[in-house]
């Protein structure tokens, strides 16, 4: 009976350590996801207000938030920090090329996709924390 009690004790342990992981991670990447989102509606808000002004001859934009972050992004949000410094770089070109319709609809297209990505993480880490223990849980597809 002893040995079944220190059992229990340390599962016990181990599901309230387990569990109290996922909140903090919970907690970290969704904050985290409501920076980059924000950061991300900043630039294409930046980035219409050059387009309704023609101001096509500007240099390359350099985001220094985005580079001071990146590999912490890259750490806990590999995928979405991946599609964000795609369309960061689609971003810094849009006015560095030369105009044209086919880049602006592959910028369009990124941007949606990128805006898209942010929602369903954002929402999906916004869960209830028993759903979020549940899908943890879950073997990872390859």
């Amino acid at each position: 009976m002893e040995i079944f009690c220190v059992i229990l004790g340390w599962l016990l342990a181990q599901a309230t350590t387990y569990i109290n992981d996922v909140k903090k991670s919970q907690k970290r990447k969704s904050a985290m996801l409501k920076m980059l989102f924000n950061e991300f509606n900043d630039g294409v808000l930046q980035t219409k207000d050059m387009l309704k002004d023609n101001s096509f001859c500007l240099p390359v934009k350099v985001n220094p938030w985005w580079e001071n972050n990146k590999l912490l992004y890259y750490e806990e949000l590999p995928d979405e920090a991946e599609l964000y410094n795609k369309w960061n770089d689609l971003d810094a070109k849009l006015f560095s090329t030369d105009f044209n319709s086919d880049f602006f609809k592959h910028y369009v297209s990124a941007t949606n996709e990128t805006r898209n990505s942010l929602q369903k993480s954002s929402s999906y880490w916004q869960q209830p924390l028993w759903k979020l223990l549940v899908l943890q849980l879950k073997p990872k597809k390859p």
